[in-house]
């Protein structure tokens, strides 16, 4: 235990602390990444997400305030995804035009989404 200003801190407070900030420097990092790829592309929007057997879920997006605000922390079924179409060969790992793909083009997302990269 360590004592200053007045207040005792323990050692988890400072393990605590710690992780804070090389989860804030991760963080960090996957934005910067994401900026990148989205800025050399010359995409709207770059996101990073999980997918498993059941939902695909968002978890780093950068965008414009609105998008990143509708869309970040969303889980969709994996129906209704372009990832889990890439990773099942039903589409290429970029798409041009959503709307002129067959496998997506009837997908809700298809309506927002025009254009799409996947990495695996």
């Amino acid at each position: 235990m360590e004592e200053g200003a007045g207040s005792v801190r323990t050692t988890s407070d400072y393990d605590e602390l710690l992780e804070k900030l090389e989860s804030a420097q991760e963080t960090d990092v996957v934005e910067q990444a994401l900026v990148a790829a989205r800025d050399h592309l010359g995409m709207d929007a770059s996101y990073i997400t999980t997918i498993d057997a059941r939902i695909q879920t968002i978890h780093a997006l950068v965008s414009d305030p609105e998008t990143v605000n509708r869309f970040q922390g969303t889980v969709f079924p994996v129906e209704q995804t372009y990832c889990m179409r890439m990773l099942g060969g039903e589409i290429p790992n970029a798409v041009p035009d959503t709307r002129a793909e067959p496998a997506i083009s009837e997908l809700p997302v298809t309506g927002e989404f025009h254009a799409y990269v996947g990495v695996p």
